[in-house]
């Protein structure tokens, strides 16, 4: 009798043992599926920070550390390169429109730049402006599909 109770208790604390370690595995994916989801969500933010506060700011550096911070290989193993394209498009929007800067305090000063009056340069530079938050929107419901599962 006593022999049966102990090989009952001792089937019961392997049962534990293997439930312990499931229970370990599922806590562990979750928690990775969550880090997974606070960085894929950092990374858009900060696309759309730049996008939507940096870019359009008339008194902007030129800092595009909020978009370059992010290294194209960590972009892809966490999105694919559908997103890397879009760190790529921001970067040379930014690009464009800090020069497009430069040029509308050139033409306000001397009237013309590259043949443009001040207003023609800020229309190009607000086009380019709404063309990529328009790819931003885009992207990031596609991201929203494809990746933001907890």
């Amino acid at each position: 009798m006593k022999d049966c109770l102990m090989m009952v208790f001792t089937a019961m604390s392997g049962i534990g043992a293997v439930a312990a370690v499931i229970v370990a595995f599922i806590i562990y994916q979750r928690q990775k599926n969550i880090a997974l989801f606070e960085r894929r969500t950092q990374i858009l933010d900060d696309f759309e920070r730049f996008v939507y506060s940096v870019l359009p700011n008339w008194e902007w550096d030129g800092s595009m550390t909020l978009v370059t911070k992010y290294s194209e290989i960590e972009i892809e193993a966490l999105f694919d390169e559908s997103i890397v394209k879009l760190q790529k498009d921001i970067i040379k929007a930014a690009e464009t429109c800090n020069a497009l800067i430069g040029d509308i305090d050139h033409a306000k000063r001397t009237g013309t730049c590259h043949a443009k009056a001040d207003l023609e340069l800020e229309c190009e530079k607000l086009s380019i402006q709404e063309k990529i938050r328009k790819d931003l929107t885009d992207k990031r419901a596609y991201a929203y599909k494809k990746w933001f599962k907890v």
